[in-house]
This record gives C-alpha cells, structure tokens and sequence, in this order.
C-alpha cells in the first residue's frame, strides 16, 4: 500500500502521525515521507533506524508549534542493517512551521522510525554467511535489506565484500580477497541466474581459497527469491577453474552447509535418575549410572559430559563412550554443558560472587574465557555452543528479569573470550532452556504474561521472535532440544512433549533432554 501524502487542513499531530506512516516507503530516500517537510527542512535518513511498539504510540502538541512522541522502543537497525534489541522509552520531538496556509515539519530528529508492523512490511530478513575459524562451515550473520533499487542480491553481495563488522571480524573469517570489488550490480537473468561480477584483484589464489569463496557467494544469495543459481564472473568474462562449474547452487557448496543435520539418530534424557536414549543408545558410561543430570554427546559420538551432584555441589563429568568419566570443575551451580561440532565443551559455573566461563577444547587444555564483567556478575543460567564453534548463546540474569544475549568467541586482549555480546530477547521475558535449531535459529521457553509460558524460536538477531506452539503449551516448559533437520522437545512439570504438526505430544516422563552436539 502507497503511504497518503499530506491533506489539507491536516492538524500538527495528524501531521506527523501522517509522516511516521510514510516511512514505510523508502522510494526515492524516503520521497513519501519527505512531502510532510517544510521546504529547506533537512532529515538526514543515513543514520539508521528506530522501530517502536505502533500500539503505545502517543503524539502529544508542546506549545504551539511542536509536537512529542513516545512510543515503546523496540530496537534500532544500523546503516548496514544490523538490528539490535533496545526496549526502552523513544521520545522525539517535531517542529511545525506554516507553508501557503498548511502546517509542515521544519525539524525533526536524524533517522528513520518506523513502527514494527511497517518494518516488516518495508525491510528483508536476509543472510550474509561467513567462515568459521577453521574455514569449513558458513556462519550466518543476519542483515535487514530493502528490497529497493540496486537489489537484494546487489545489497547482499556488497556487504559479502565488505567484510565481517566489528567484533564479528574477530570470531569469523572471509575468503574474500583484500582489495576485491563487485564491478556493477548483480542481474538476475528470468530463468534465475545471478551474475556476480568480481575485480581482477581475485587473482591468483588459491583453489581452497577459491571454492571458499564461491561458498559464501552462493549462500549468500540462496535466500533472495528470484536467484536459482549463481555464476561469477571475473572483469567480465567466466571463472574457470577446475571443479568449479559454470552455473553454482547451494548443493555445490553442500560441505559448507551450517545446518547440516546432526549424523547421531535420537537424544539423551534422564528419567527416575537414569539416563534414556529416545531414538538411540545410550554411551556405555552412562549406563547403569544414577544420580546423573543434563548427559550430552560430541557429535562424533566419541565424547559425553554430564553433571552429578556431590553434596550441595555440582560436579561436571566428561570422558570417552565407552570409558570412565573424570570430573572437572566442582561449584556450587553449573549450566548444562554444551558440544560444538568440533568437540569442545563449555560450561558455566556461577557463585555468590558470578559466573565464569570454562572451555575444555578437543585438543588442548581447559581454560577460563575472558568476559564482559557486566555479562558474569549478572550470572549465567544457561547456554548453548553453536554448532559452527563462533558463537554461543546464553540466558544471564535473575530469572524474572533475565534475558538471552550472543557472544562470539574471539579474543580479549589476547586471550580467548567472549566479545560482542548483545541481547537477542529482551529483559524480563524469563527465558529458561536454550538450544540451536539451525545455524541462525535459537529456541528457548519465556513467560506469556503471569500465568504461562511457552517454546518460542528466534533468529539470532531476535529481530522476529514467535511462538512455536500451535495451540497453548499443555504445561508450563522450562527446557527445551533442538537440531538441525530433528524434531523440537521441550520439558514441563517433569514430562517430555515433541513437537508434530498437530502441536506437542506428551511422551513420558523425563528431563534434561538433548541432541548430540
């Protein structure tokens, strides 16, 4: 729907509830919008976006010639389009000036508002992919895109070159050589075909560097509607190379996939102390063992972690399959561990003073990350490894005021940590359980108002959070498993419910459910 444009006789509030209304359209850079301004009036739009809650909107007249708005913040959208969740109080104010006889804004704050509902409407939820550490699996980074001239597949494509942004630059890697730029936009031919045109500054890399690259191309441009496969061109004419083909699709660059499906069939759970295996066995050194919570697999099968009490403590237990299991951290609280695909655990363990964060890699030895001191004294209830190793989500916070935040796994002042945290749920949603369906998928349990809660999924930017629950969650879920290609299960009042298409089914009793990692 075209945006009104202004009316006669509109009064200095419906003036501006009339250009809020506007935004929507980012045509001609905001062309729409720019009718309800006064002639020499300047807005500059490059700054960003703020989108807002439209239900609690209130437009109030100061004096005789302004106007304020408060509304609920949602969260704001950079430049490159990177939103971050800000729930908080949005107030801006709007001066009005006459012009032949009609009221107009003169000045008004730098920036694009844009109500959620119109957000949506306006702006693309795509995916630029980069490398993880070791350069075998694509790591989603999700960016909002208009789908406005040059394109989407162009947008997408200039983002790729740019790089990863701060801090994501020290988490991941990009095969894109320095110096590369995208010569023109990105046609998209009818039968589906997307030229990406690249400077000569490609030459010479390596073939691994290459197919890299060409990986993070076409999954970039999977997501965009009109593209069915991708062809790159250098200075104009065809890449060729050896076991390159001309025309490229997502199944070319299939190892690279970052939501492969887990290889190991079923999950672990505990139930009456023992550990269960739902669509597998059970590893030979859990079995026969009580008194064990939160049993995880690696994904080679190889490795399981576990925690037991020990008095008032919690211990944390990892070994082989088939051998004995050794503690390794004794506290007072522990989260349940968690596997990247690459066999490295980590846990937190929480006192009176905080939490810390504890990797135990494949290879090497155990050590505590770096962190923000915000993100420790605050605590850490849970989290969960991605499966491409870069990032890891947590749930920090008291539980009525906690929230679920990303970091990325980088380096703080020369040793490992955890950098660019920042909230994908908001404060006070109550989150319990954490899991990853999907390289850019979380799901987690939160409160719906007093008296219930319910499973939701969330892309990691927590831009579009929604309730997986076909009908109401017949309990209360306070955990949750979850994979790639698998079903989802969540726990509540000590029952185990899968996911199907007619909603959750009950299955027995059982806590502490997971996927291997």
């Amino acid at each position: 729907m075209l945006p009104a444009p202004p009316q006669p006789g509109m009064t200095q509030r419906a003036l501006v509830g009339g250009f809020l209304r506007a935004a929507v359209d980012p045509e001609g850079n905001y062309s729409a919008a720019r009718a309800f301004l006064a002639s020499g009036a300047t807005w500059n739009t490059s700054v960003g976006i703020t989108t807002y809650n439209q239900a609690g909107l209130v437009l109030t007249r100061v004096g005789t010639n302004q106007v304020q708005m408060r509304a609920d913040e949602v969260g704001t959208i950079s430049t490159r389009g990177d939103f971050v969740s800000t729930p908080r109080t949005l107030s801006r104010r709007f001066t009005m000036v006459k012009q032949a006889g009609q009221w107009r804004i003169s000045r008004l704050p730098p920036g694009v508002l844009l109500a959620t509902a119109d957000a949506q409407r306006s702006l693309e939820l795509e995916t630029v992919y980069y490398l993880n550490s070791t350069g075998d699996s694509l790591v989603p980074d999700p960016i909002l895109v208009s789908p406005d001239q040059p394109g989407a597949a162009t947008t997408l494509i200039q983002a790729l070159l740019a790089g990863p942004p701060a801090p994501l630059s020290g988490a991941v890697m990009t095969a894109v050589p320095t110096g590369t730029r995208l010569l023109g936009n990105v046609p998209v031919s009818a039968d589906g075909v997307a030229e990406v045109n690249l400077s000569v500054l490609l030459h010479p890399i390596s073939t691994q560097t290459l197919h890299r690259l060409a990986a993070q191309i076409v999954w970039t441009l999977d997501s965009v509607p009109d593209v069915a496969s991708v062809q790159l061109l250098v200075d104009g004419d065809a890449l060729v190379a050896p076991g390159f083909p001309r025309l490229q699709t997502t199944r070319t660059w299939a190892s690279y996939d970052p939501d492969q499906p887990i290889t190991l069939p079923g999950l672990l759970y505990v139930r009456r102390g023992r550990v269960r295996g739902l669509g597998g066995t059970v590893p030979a050194s859990l079995t026969g063992r009580t008194g064990l919570a939160a049993p995880v697999l690696d994904s080679s099968g190889d490795s399981v972690a576990a925690l037991t009490h020990r008095g008032a403590d919690l211990q944390l237990l990892t070994g082989s399959t088939s051998g004995r299991l050794h503690v390794q951290v004794t506290a007072r609280a522990i989260t349940a561990p968690s596997f990247d695909r690459a066999g490295d655990l980590m846990v937190a363990d929480r006192s009176v003073l905080g939490s810390q964060l504890i990797e135990f890699p494949a290879h090497g030895k155990a050590m505590v990350l770096a962190a923000p001191t915000s993100l420790l004294e605050r605590g850490v209830s849970a989290l969960a490894l991605s499966p491409d190793g870069a990032r890891v989500a947590m749930i920090v916070g008291q539980p009525d005021a906690g929230n679920v935040v990303i970091g990325l796994l980088g380096h703080v002042r020369g040793r490992p940590g955890i950098v660019g945290v920042r909230p994908v749920l908001p404060a006070g949603s109550d989150p319990e359980g954490l899991a990853w369906n999907g390289a850019n998928e979380l799901v987690t349990t939160t409160s719906v108002g007093s008296r219930s809660r319910t499973v939701i999924s969330t892309d990691t930017s927590g831009y579009n959070p929604h309730d997986l629950s076909v009908t109401p969650f017949p309990g209360q879920p306070v955990q949750v498993a979850a994979a790639p290609g698998r079903p989802t299960y969540a726990v509540a009042s000590g029952r185990l419910y899968r996911l199907g298409g007619a909603g959750w089914r009950s299955l027995s009793t059982g806590i502490d459910p997971s996927y291997a990692g």
